[in-house]
């Protein structure tokens, strides 16, 4: 029978997977988008002043012309094209509030994920915010592992296994004596205020090569 826990581990990562694929999917399709949005307004100015230029030029022509026809028919054509003008400004705005309502909706991106994967939204949130928090093999890993644990005494770093090193080499001559873990530790701890146990130490020593052997009594 499957283990419900690591199940659960394995949903955690399919809908962390999701979103970020969506999201990436998103930000692909929203940028595009957002282009034509501002190819779209910028389309919009460049017609609307275009235009209004046209009609101002109408509008000087009719007031130098002498016939009555003439007059109406040029007030016509500014009428109707000032009705485009009108519509054509509204119907651009119209599609740029369609292109940015499509946009706000690609955006909820946890939103999809949770239809997409048939959770909830504070599911998808909670799982996200949980990844992007910390290290996301820690909100992935199987329940019951056997992990690695860290060594805060043996596992030190190279320039304290040197001052060790180093100790060890010079004891004789520092201390004028043989080093013995009794005194290395004392000494350790005043050097590099050392922490650990005897047998941290020795497990420390053995970790750098050194190997104890018996003094030979004369």
């Amino acid at each position: 029978m499957p283990n419900n826990k690591i199940l659960t581990t394995q949903a955690r990562k399919m809908v962390y997977d999701v979103n970020c694929f969506i999201k990436k999917e998103t930000d692909a399709i929203v940028g595009k988008m957002q282009l034509v949005k501002n190819s779209t307004r910028e389309a919009t100015i460049a017609l609307d002043k275009n235009l209004e230029t046209a009609i101002c030029s109408l509008h000087q022509i009719k007031n130098r012309v002498i016939s009555v026809a003439d007059k109406s028919s040029l007030s016509t054509i500014c009428s109707n094209l000032e009705r485009i003008q009108k519509e054509t400004v509204e119907y651009n705005r119209k599609n740029e509030d369609e292109i940015q309502g499509i946009i706000n909706n690609l955006k909820q991106n946890q939103k999809r994920t949770a239809v997409a994967t048939n959770t909830s939204v504070t599911t998808v949130r909670r799982i996200s915010t949980l990844a992007n928090s910390s290290d996301s093999s820690d909100v992935f890993e199987t329940p019951g592992r056997k992990r690695r644990r860290s060594k805060p005494i043996t596992g030190i770093d190279t320039y304290k296994q040197d001052v060790i090193r180093e100790c060890i080499q010079n004891f004789h001559i520092t201390n004028k004596e043989l080093p013995t873990i009794q005194n290395l530790k004392r000494k350790l701890q005043e050097d590099i205020d050392f922490q650990g146990s005897e047998s941290s130490l020795r497990r420390i020593i053995k970790e750098l090569g050194f190997r104890w052997k018996k003094k030979k009594i004369e």
